[in-house]
């Protein structure tokens, strides 16, 4: 499973890291040079997945204009690996036709089927595509019943499809950071910015025998490795956790192809 570390942009500790798979917004990056940006930090060479950012635009009543975003990914496309489509929140057939006029420009963006959307869409997308994304998942993270209904609709569609194609599509689920959501469902790739909290929050993150340990300074356990992170800069904690993430990837990936589970 690729994990693509969102919000690198405001830490640049990630680039001292092994992290190969990043995300970043189109709604923060518009208004940058993107080559000399990434170049400058000696990143151009990373796996690059420029999302819309629809999402933040909504919620803070922005607007992205459809024909200028097609612009940015032409102009740098050369550097982007993956690139999202422009949603138009809670309007799954709006989003449909900015994917088509998005295609019609010459583009090949990853189309996302929205939480609450019409199953019909969905199949309709896994017989048209090789690469979508399940999206609107994040405001629903903590309501893990209804999260999980949702996700086992969506894959046991994708799972029935999949036995009459020729190869698995591959799934990235938007903001899907969860660990027991990454062994519950075969996802190709996934985004997550919870790295960061362990900075902010001071949690050092363990990946042991198959499972994430946050420790804080209330943590029962008191190692001298883990008493010594509270005197670490925030920066160092975060690194550490990219680490550990990278690590609990790598664990899914052997466990889904132990279930026969190949990308």
């Amino acid at each position: 499973m690729n994990l693509y570390f969102a919000g690198y942009s405001t830490d640049k500790e990630i680039f001292k890291t092994n992290a190969t798979h990043l995300l970043e917004s189109y709604l923060l990056f518009r208004q940058k040079d993107y080559v000399r940006w990434h170049s400058e930090r000696k990143i151009l060479d990373k796996i690059l997945f420029l999302d819309s950012g629809a999402f933040s635009a909504f919620t803070q009543g922005k607007v992205i204009n459809l024909d200028e975003y097609i612009d940015y990914i032409k102009k740098n496309e050369k550097y982007i690996s993956v690139y999202a489509g422009l949603d138009v929140i809670s309007d799954w057939k709006g989003t449909r036709k900015n994917i088509e006029y998005m295609e019609a420009c010459g583009l090949n963006p990853l189309p996302t089927f929205h939480f609450g959307s019409p199953i019909d869409e969905l199949e309709r997308l896994i017989d048209k595509y090789d690469y979508i994304a399940l999206g609107g998942l994040v405001p629903y993270s903590k309501d893990i019943i209804k999260l999980k209904k949702w996700l086992d609709i969506c894959f046991n569609v994708i799972i029935k499809k999949n036995k009459k194609r020729k190869n698995n599509i591959k799934v990235h689920g938007f903001g899907v950071s969860a660990f027991w959501a990454w062994q519950r469902y075969p996802f190709y790739s996934v985004d997550a910015t919870s790295w960061l909290m362990g900075g902010k929050f001071r949690r050092l993150i363990k990946f042991e025998g198959g499972k994430f340990k946050a420790y804080s300074k209330r943590s029962s356990e008191r190692t001298i490795e883990l008493m010594d992170c509270h005197d670490l800069h925030y920066v160092e904690i975060n690194r550490n956790n990219i680490k550990e993430y990278l690590k609990g990837a790598e664990y899914v990936t052997r466990l889904w192809e132990n279930r026969g589970i190949f990308y």
